[in-house]
């Protein structure tokens, strides 16, 4: 089991004890609880450090704890060049290829007399250790190399409708880049998919790059099998990384550890932005996140409690020059959904209850539909077998190449081309098939009237049915059954047969001809 640290208030008490009280080594254990060889060399190191006790009760815990770790070796010139030297040491580590090695080389170019490598690299470690925010994290990660992305969860925080004072609930979003903790955070509707990608898309942007990775927890957005050794990526959210070159490394499950800066994150911003926040009223998601970005500013421009840096000069000069930049075009969100293709050949969209075509040979098969808020791509086989332009808004689009012939005959009736194509068996059956679209308010209700009697030529002669429509009319009686009566009872033939008597001119003296009227 590792040795724990004695903490610094004991190591106070019994410097304090030992100085001001004068008591032995074992009654000062006995005190504290800490063990008599600890407390001999506590105070072996503090009588060698040669400073007063109201000297060291000035100094800081770290400070104190620095010189009674290294004790006697506080003094020595060369430690205390290097100690000088470990805290631009521990910035420049976090940069992608820097190793203790080469600034190690450095160190010795400014010191030839100083400290070999592993003297060097074992008060490096001590130095470390004195630190009283140590940064463990820090020097896990490199430049660039991950951002650690996670919900919030649910704060008090909310949207109040200003007319019906209802409050809304809202998520927050937090990304945080591994090297320089440099902080991004967000309001968003909630945690779906949509508003997931939204949210990472603008943390890359406010990044100004992307890193080498993205650390997901296991939320279901972005992974949608967790597992220790191979999790599945949500596919949308892999199309998300791979438009932005980069990877999805999930944390594993119920190992908080992997995403530890993240989770440390979220409870410092509980203190400084969502806290200032909570007595405040917002109307819209805009006019919360205007007022979160603002405090994220000043938050991301504090320095650390313990060194004289800022998050977003630690961005500046390690993180951004390292991350990858970004593409010419931001994504366009993906949903994906497999379906099977059903007799009307054709697929829905739910959300805008929306149908379009697929080709009618696909019926039966199982395609996927992948949807963007401009287009719906249909794809089997991993070939692409329909492009359509999205419409937001109930109802059907069918592309005729996607119909069967018979099917794509039916689709290209409308009312002009039945009437023409009427007009062309005789002036009568095109009146009359005229009469017949007016007559219905949607015109396809009298397409199959109007194929009937334009039909009717095929069994009669196209001489026939003209003058049968020609006697329905006289009848005041258009439409299919009369037509088909009048051709069935041979009617159309008495009218043809008829003939017209001669005009006789009769001549009688009573009788004035057309003289009498000129």
């Amino acid at each position: 089991m590792a040795q724990v640290r004695t903490p610094m208030h004991k190591i106070r008490c019994i410097i304090e004890f030992h100085a001001v009280n004068g008591l032995s080594d074992r009654q000062i254990s006995h005190l504290t609880k800490v063990s008599r060889p600890t407390v001999a060399q506590y105070l072996v190191n503090f009588q060698t450090s040669h400073i007063d006790l109201d000297t060291f009760r000035k100094l800081s815990d770290t400070e104190a704890l620095t010189i009674l770790t290294m004790g006697r070796h506080q003094t020595d010139p060369t430690l205390l060049a290097a100690i000088a030297f470990f805290p631009a040491m521990n910035i420049e580590l976090r940069k992608v290829g820097v190793t203790r090695q080469l600034l190690w080389t450095e160190y010795r170019a400014q010191h030839p007399d100083g400290f070999m490598y592993s003297q060097f690299c074992h008060y490096f470690k001590v130095w470390q250790g004195t630190q009283a925010n140590k940064l463990s994290m820090h020097q896990e990660h490199q430049a660039g190399e991950s951002a650690y992305l996670d919900w919030a969860g649910k704060l008090p925080l909310c949207i109040t409708n200003p007319e019906t004072g209802i409050q809304t609930k809202v998520e927050f979003f937090v990304g945080i880049l591994g090297a320089s903790e440099y902080t991004y955070a967000e309001a968003c509707p909630s945690q779906e998919l949509r508003h997931w990608i939204t949210a990472c898309q603008h943390a890359l942007e406010y990044f100004e790059g992307v890193p080498a990775a993205l650390t997901p927890d296991a939320y279901k957005g972005a992974v949608t099998t967790a597992c220790r050794y191979d999790p599945m990526t949500n596919r949308t959210f892999q199309d998300f990384a791979d438009h932005y070159q980069t990877i999805v490394m999930p944390a594993r499950p119920y190992k908080p550890k992997d995403k530890a800066l993240v989770e440390g994150m979220v409870r410092i911003l509980y203190t400084r932005l969502f806290a200032p926040l909570r007595n405040r009223t917002f109307h819209s998601l805009n006019e919360l996140n205007e007022a979160l970005w603002l405090l994220l500013e000043v938050h991301n421009k504090t320095k650390f409690q313990r060194v004289e840096v800022t998050r977003h000069d630690l961005w500046q000069s390690v993180d951004k020059p390292a991350l990858k930049p970004l593409p010419a075009e931001a994504f366009e969100y993906r949903q994906y959904k497999v379906q099977k293709v059903p007799n009307t050949y054709h697929v829905r969209i739910s959300a805008d209850d929306h149908y379009y075509s697929v080709p009618w040979r696909c019926f039966g098969k199982e395609v996927t539909v992948v949807a963007t808020s401009r287009t719906v791509e249909i794809y089997h086989d991993n070939q692409r077998i329909a492009f359509h332009r999205r419409l937001h808004a109930r109802g059907w689009s069918t592309i005729a190449e996607h119909m069967p012939d018979h099917h794509r005959f039916v689709a290209s009736w409308s009312p002009q081309r039945i009437t023409d194509w009427a007009a062309a068996a005789g002036p009568s059956v095109g009146l009359i098939c005229a009469m017949i679209m007016r007559r219905f308010q949607y015109p396809e209700h009298g397409f199959r009237h109007c194929i009937g009697i334009i039909n009717l030529q095929e069994k009669w002669s196209k001489e026939r049915l003209e003058r049968a429509c020609r006697l329905a009319l006289e009848r005041e009686s258009p439409g299919y059954r009369t037509i088909k009566t009048i051709l069935e009872r041979n009617e159309d033939k008495v009218i043809a047969v008829t003939v017209t008597p001669p005009v006789l001119i009769i001549e009688h003296e009573n009788i004035r001809g057309q003289a009498a009227y000129s």
